[in-house]
């Protein structure tokens, strides 16, 4: 290399001895200053050649040297002034300057000069011109020109060229195009170890494993060995532990298990598959451990839930970079030690976007959710910018905190980043919002995302159901299935609860066949929200055909099957089973046993009930819920122990809500007890003046006891209290669809 304080000494050397500085000599101290990326000495050279000579005087073969010892030292502005001042370019020039465009990530600038070049110009592009403008052709995934590239290549008879051949190949698999170039693949006539190489990566990293395998065996086959840049492209593809063990085997026998990518593929692949000990002994057989091994080894610990090995790695290990930092930060949390994830987190002296995000989930992992947002505006004031995984990471903390006000306060940075209409971020807001109980700035983002996936569908039609909106969830669904998209078991546990609701069964039933064609039936709670929707319908028995063809049965399936039959009165069936849950081995919870009380309740079972109620709190030990002490309300009112049902709200531990005063006034009713019904209604409306039922149910008691009286007394309360009668609502399904009707609608 030549060293800065001695280039002015050899050039003047050059002049003193030899005379003017050659053009031969020139171009080999450029090279030199390409070669070693020594952009201060080119520009010494440069200043030289115009004081010298001038620039216009030196050939075309200095100028292009010039030109691209710019390039190679990623300065494209400078290599382009270089080109627009040359009196004379040849394709040299022009290959150099596209060439250097392409590396520096300017794919337009790239292609626009590759067009200028083949329009404007007299000069046509060689082999080394295509394969160098086919680089910018993959960062802007512009397949269409990569194919009229790949024209030019045929006409110029460059297609059997391995350097444009490897060049075409890359472009087609990184545009997705896997047919493209296999095709281009197929048809080189000679195929060497980088050709193979560069065709197996494009399967493995489109996923398409077996191909790859395919491609590994079949080189081998043809005589090309794979080396070892083959064994780190193709143990990734490895689909089990056993294949990966034979292909470690194979590497051992070729003696290529001592390269550090192999090596790092290895380790990596050994950790996925579970098999530590086995990255392990990788890890320890290197000769050299660079620090992508080191994290790769202590990331394997971390994913495995061996934190107390990742921890002996980490601090054995000789330079902890920011990759190493944040693999033991996730595994502090993955293992519940936030304060020590903060604590590495506060001494990181550098952390990149991905040591926000670790620490941001983290904290909204252990309920830290203040913290999470207080990280996330520490972020915004560093100088590393969120990326889409920071925004949908920090959205769900303003859901925890029900705060709409940071999230739009979010929803405003996700702007300003441009990230408004990405999918992954657009859906994230969506959920956000719905939450947040703000439909119509969800409906708002939804809109705006060009293209939506069935993540952002079913989070829309979730915020519609969520919020009553249950006709226009409904149509959402079809709007969905009209797009293209085929729902997910996520979209059918959220939309088969909405027929349920609209009480549509022909809707349902459509659902059913759709899950049907999917192959979901299976899926135990899409399964189990069947058999709901089937109850609220009406549909007992294909409710109960489903329960029984289910070959897996959780504790929602039974309950939901066990409400059903309590809802429609089929009390001895809803308790039949209950007994067979109880012989399954499946502990029921608290909604089981308002099932089981409902039954017992319809059927006026006040001994049964009382024994499931006491058989739930000591031999379950499962705590009563309101909704509990409800059911056992309702069941000793309808009964007519109405004594007794005072007593025991009286003896309840928890304070009786609306509900619990609600159910005891209707039994009053029932039972035309205007005393009690008096005393019900005096602690109703204590806690719940506005609503017009609990009225309605005390002016009936009076009215069945001829108490005119206590009618008027009623209807005066209701009028100072301004609480007027909700007309009655009901729904029928007229083709496919529900329609609501009020009392009074013609």
């Amino acid at each position: 290399m030549i060293r800065i304080k001695h280039l002015k000494s050899s050039l003047r050397r050059l002049h003193t001895t030899n005379g003017p500085v050659s053009s031969s000599d020139y171009a080999r101290m450029l090279k030199d200053c390409a070669k070693n990326r020594s952009l201060l000495n080119g520009k010494l050279l440069h200043a030289q050649i115009i004081i010298s000579s001038g620039f216009e005087s030196i050939n075309t073969y200095v100028q292009n040297n010039l030109l691209s010892m710019y390039a190679k030292c990623q300065c494209p502005v400078e290599a382009r002034r270089v080109f627009e001042e040359m009196p004379c370019r040849d394709v040299v020039t022009w290959t150099a300057m596209i060439g250097a465009y392409a590396r520096a990530g300017n794919g337009v600038e790239a292609l626009n000069l590759f067009t200028r070049m083949r329009e404007k110009s007299s000069i046509k592009p060689n082999e080394f011109t295509c394969a160098s403008v086919l680089p910018a052709v993959t960062s802007l995934g512009a397949i269409e020109e990569g194919k009229r590239i790949h024209e030019e290549v045929i006409r110029g008879y460059y297609e059997s060229d391995a350097f444009v051949g490897s060049a075409l190949i890359d472009m087609y698999v990184k545009c997705g195009s896997l047919d493209d170039a296999r095709d281009v693949f197929d048809k080189m006539p000679q195929r060497d170890v980088v050709l193979w190489n560069v065709m197996i990566e494009g399967y493995v990293n489109r996923g398409v494993v077996n191909e790859a395998l395919k491609l590994f065996c079949g080189m081998q086959e043809v005589g090309v060995e794979p080396d070892a840049v083959t064994f780190s492209i193709i143990v990734p593809a490895c689909t089990s532990l056993e294949m990966l063990q034979e292909m470690h085997g194979d590497i051992r026998k070729r003696v290529l298990v001592s390269n550090v990518f192999v090596g790092n593929a290895l380790v990596d692949m050994y950790a996925k598959y579970g098999n530590v000990d086995a990255a392990r002994k990788v890890f320890n057989e290197m000769p050299e451990q660079n620090v992508i091994l080191w994290n790769m080894m202590i990331r394997g610990y971390v994913q495995n839930h061996c934190l107390n090995k990742a921890l002996e790695l980490f601090d054995r290990m000789p330079e902890k970079d920011v990759v190493s930092c944040n693999a033991v930060i996730a595994g502090y949390a993955e293992h519940g030690h936030f304060d020590e994830a903060q604590k590495l987190f506060g001494k990181m002296p550098k952390r990149d976007v991905v040591s926000w995000n670790t620490m941001i989930t983290a904290s909204i992992k252990h309920g830290q959710d203040e913290a999470a947002l207080t990280l996330f505006y520490e972020m915004l004031l560093t100088d590393t910018r969120p990326n889409p995984f920071t925004f949908a990471s920090i959205l769900p903390a303003c859901v925890n905190l029900a705060s709409l006000e940071h999230g739009k306060k979010i929803h405003e940075e996700i702007n300003r980043a441009g990230f408004q209409f990405d999918v992954f971020v657009g859906s994230a807001l969506v959920d956000m919002y719905v939450k947040c109980k703000s439909v119509e700035d969800a409906c708002t983002v939804f809109e705006k995302i060009p293209e939506k996936n069935v993540v952002t569908w079913t989070a829309m039609i979730s915020g519609y159901a969520q919020n009553g909106q249950n006709e226009d969830a409904m149509d959402l669904f079809r709007e969905m299935q009209l797009a293209g998209l085929k729902p997910d078991p996520k979209a059918f546990a959220v939309v088969i609860p909405v027929c349920a609701n609209l009480a549509a069964l022909e809707q349902g039933k459509e659902v059913h066949e759709f899950v049907l064609r999917s192959g979901l039936l299976s899926n135990v709670f899409i399964s189990s929200g069947l058999v709901d929707m089937y109850a609220k319908c009406g549909n007992i028995e294909d409710a109960r055909s489903i329960f029984d063809k289910m070959p897996h049965r959780g504790v929602v399936s039974w309950n939901v099957m066990i409400v059903g039959y309590a809802m429609h009165g089929f009390d001895t069936e809803a308790l039949k089973i209950f007994d067979q849950m109880e012989q399954s081995g499946i502990d029921p919870d608290h909604v089981t046993f308002v099932g089981v009380l409902s039954a017992c309740c319809h059927a006026g079972l006040v001994d049964k009930g009382w024994h499931y109620f006491k058989c739930m709190r000591d031999y379950y030990q499962i705590t009563p819920t309101m909704r509990i002490y409800g059911c056992m309300v309702d069941l000793l009112g309808r009964a007519g122990n109405l004594v007794e049902a005072k007593n025991f709200i009286k003896e309840m531990p928890i304070i009786p809500d609306a509900s619990i005063w609600k159910s005891f006034l209707g039994a009053c009713r029932i039972h035309a007890d205007v005393g009690l019904g008096e005393f019900a209604a005096e602690h109703l409306f204590q806690l719940d003046s506005k609503n017009p039922a609990s009225y309605v149910l005390l002016s009936n008691i009076y009215a069945q006891a001829g108490r005119w009286d206590g009618i008027e007394k009623v209807r005066k309360m209701m009028k100072d209290k301004g609480v007027l009668k909700k007309p009655g609502c009901s729904w029928i399904e007229v083709n496919n669809q529900a329609h609501a009707f009020l009392a009074g609608d013609r």
